[in-house]
């Protein structure tokens, strides 16, 4: 019985390590992120050069894999203006955690396929944790976005909390105004993907060219869904 134990430790340890060694490039039909990066390294230590200009290193944790029965790591981001560390779990989902740092919204949307145009927009990250699992969408944490110029519109101090309620993630959004903060959007994440904004009046204003004198309250998920209340 006690051989047979220690042979199954022995080659739980030896594919452990088959694949901590592995050539990172593997990681590329797993990590959807990484598809389009330039990866060098191993499993256990690699880099991924981004297009975008980003670039990403991290470090397997062999212990924290072998009792949390996934690939554990911690990972740096960098990019001109940008410098994000944190760690990373992934199993069935993906979940982020220990997210620190300050990332440009410019460098970001480039990331992320999207065309923000112009913008010197930077958020400060403290705490933040994301998780990913099937459609469902965690986020937790704060940020703080200083004051800049983004789209052709100038944007105040935005501080930005998220938080777990129940399945879900409510995150809200405040600017800077001259009577203190002002909410102006209001964002809940469900755990069947779906998002809702409500965006305030004040909300209308900064982000929609618009003037309401009730909430906007728009719905994305499997299907687009806008209206107004």
């Amino acid at each position: 019985m006690l051989r047979g134990l220690f042979t199954g430790v022995a080659g739980i340890a030896f594919a452990a390590m088959l694949l901590a060694t592995a050539p990172a490039e593997i990681l590329k039909a797993f990590v959807p992120g990484l598809r389009e990066a330039n990866v060098s390294g191993s499993v256990l230590k690699g880099e991924a050069v981004f297009p975008q200009g980003l670039s990403a290193d991290w470090t397997l944790s062999p212990l924290r894999s072998l009792t949390t029965a996934s690939f554990a790591a911690d990972w740096a981001l960098e990019g001109v203006n940008s410098s994000l560390k944190g760690r990373v779990r992934l199993t069935s989902g993906a979940e982020i955690l220990d997210v620190d740092g300050v990332v440009s919204i410019a460098e970001l949307s480039h990331f992320a396929n999207a065309d923000f145009g112009a913008c010197d927009l930077s958020a400060r990250l403290s705490s933040v944790r994301l998780s990913l699992r099937n459609q469902a969408v965690l986020l937790e944490g704060k940020a703080m976005i200083g004051q800049g110029r983004c789209t052709g519109r100038d944007v105040p101090e935005l501080q930005v909390v998220s938080e777990p309620i129940g399945g879900s993630s409510e995150v809200l959004v405040k600017a800077a105004g001259a009577e203190g903060n002002v909410e102006v959007v209001r964002v809940t994440l469900d755990t069947e993907g779906r998002t809702v904004f409500t965006v305030s009046p004040a909300g209308s204003v900064l982000f929609l060219d618009r003037t309401t004198t009730s909430d906007t309250v728009l719905e994305f998920g499997p299907r687009f869904m806008p209206s107004n209340s």
